[in-house]
C-alpha cells in the first residue's frame, strides 16, 4: 500500500525504492548488451560449448526482458499526487473547519 498509494512519501522504505531503481538500470543495460550480442550472433554456433547460436541469444534476450518486466515499479511522488481524488487537508477531517 505505501509504495503505491500513500501520500506521505516519507513513510516508504527508501532502501527498497533505491534497490529497485538500481536493479532496473542494470537490467536495462544488460538488455542493451544482449541486443548487440544478438545482432552479431550467427545462425549456427561454430562451437556449441563456447558460443551461442542466434536462437539461444534470442531466448537469453527474451528472458532478460521478462525479468525487467517482473521488477516492481517505483511510483513517483507525482504519480501518487495524480491519484488523489480528494485533496482536502488532513486537518479538515479532524474538524478544523468548525472553527
Amino acid at each position: 500500500y505505501r509504495a503505491l498509494l500513500d501520500q506521505n512519501r516519507d513513510l516508504i522504505a527508501w532502501h527498497r525504492f533505491d534497490a529497485r531503481e538500481a536493479i532496473r538500470e542494470k537490467q536495462e543495460a544488460l538488455i542493451g548488451e544482449l541486443e548487440t550480442k544478438l545482432a552479431s550472433a550467427s545462425e549456427v554456433a561454430s562451437d556449441e560449448f563456447m558460443y551461442q547460436d542466434r536462437a539461444e541469444a534470442e531466448r537469453e534476450l527474451e528472458a532478460a526482458r521478462q525479468l525487467l518486466g517482473d521488477i516492481p515499479v517505483n511510483v513517483s511522488r507525482e504519480s501518487v499526487v495524480q491519484r488523489a481524488w480528494n485533496a482536502l487537508p488532513y486537518e479538515r477531517y479532524r474538524g478544523a473547519d468548525k472553527e
